[in-house]
């Protein structure tokens, strides 16, 4: 699915580059937007507001 996926976005003319699942990558990102949100997954499990 996954290489399936790639091919059909690059026969569309956009950029795709792969590596390898796990390994350390530099990943450029441009913000665009009112705001930036974060998300960490370690902190999921974190409840953020109180129950009631």
């Amino acid at each position: 699915i996954f290489d399936k996926t790639v091919q059909a976005f690059q026969l569309s003319g956009l950029q795709i580059q792969t590596g390898i699942f796990g390994a350390s990558m530099n990943v450029k990102i441009d913000n665009s937007g009112p705001f930036t949100i974060l998300l960490d997954s370690r902190d999921k499990d974190i409840p953020r507001r109180r129950q009631t």
